[in-house]
């Protein structure tokens, strides 16, 4: 199932009894925690709407479940992932790029596939920009990550500068490379293909890294921020990056 963030402060949690809340739990909200929100939803029904304080509502989660959001401390420094599972690879692409963008113009994860071999060098990657089959040269990547298929996560461009993931034929304002972070898994996964556990795994992580940063506060919600290359351009279902979004959302 897909996740998101919850964010500082307090959300509904609709037509539910408290009880019911907390046995999913196993344990008792704390009344200072939880307070009913000011419209009730149908009493018909028995519930009511509360207003959930969010760190709490984590840390319940945490200590219920094991499961960790591992996003809280990583920084964006310099436009990079400060994190040790990110192989920053910005200067063998031989980018020098500026700022071009704010953290809270980026609302998307772009997801893509590079129909390409699973596991490239980091030359290969770079002569997909400068020596292009239609003789043109890029001066960036077309994406900011890249994840192999041994699973390891190669971070491209910075992410406070633009990549050229998407072209924007049906002239979205604010254009999807403005808006996006664009991920791109190394290999072709046109039907029936999928990427290596490995990669599959490697994403899930980097999407959380990203919807739980507290500098990027326009992404959080993985069912709506995170969106396939072919929907900027009306692709058809075997299009970039292959895989259904039904899919690689479930990744997440």
């Amino acid at each position: 199932m897909a996740k998101s963030k919850i964010r500082p402060g307090f959300f509904k949690v609709a037509n539910l009894k408290r009880m019911f809340v907390a046995s999913f739990f196993g344990t008792h909200l704390a009344p200072q925690f939880i307070r009913r929100a000011e419209s009730p939803s149908d009493e018909a029904l028995g519930g009511f709407d509360y207003l959930v304080d969010a760190e709490y509502f984590n840390s319940l989660v945490e200590q219920n479940t094991g499961l960790k959001r591992p996003a809280a401390s990583v920084l964006i420094n310099n436009g990079q992932i400060a994190h040790e599972r990110v192989i920053q690879q910005l200067q063998s692409m031989g980018h020098n790029l500026g700022i071009e963008r704010q953290l809270t113009d980026i609302d998307r994860i772009t997801v893509h596939h590079t129909v390409s071999g699973q596991n490239p060098s980091i030359a290969s990657v770079n002569n997909w920009w400068t020596n292009r089959s239609d003789g043109s040269v890029w001066t960036r990547a077309g994406y900011h990550f890249l994840i192999r298929g041994d699973g390891s996560i190669w971070q491209l461009v910075p992410i406070h500068a633009r990549s050229n993931g998407a072209g924007n034929p049906l002239n979205v304002r604010p254009s999807p490379n403005i808006r996006s972070i664009h991920i791109a898994f190394a290999g072709d996964f046109r039907a029936p293909a999928l990427p290596t556990q490995e990669a599959i795994d490697s994403f899930g992580f980097l999407c959380e890294l990203l919807l739980g940063n507290s500098q990027l506060t326009n992404l959080y919600d993985a069912s709506a921020h995170i969106v396939g290359h072919r929907m900027w351009r009306n692709g058809g279902a075997n299009d970039c990056p292959g895989v259904p979004r039904t899919t690689y959302l479930s990744w997440v």
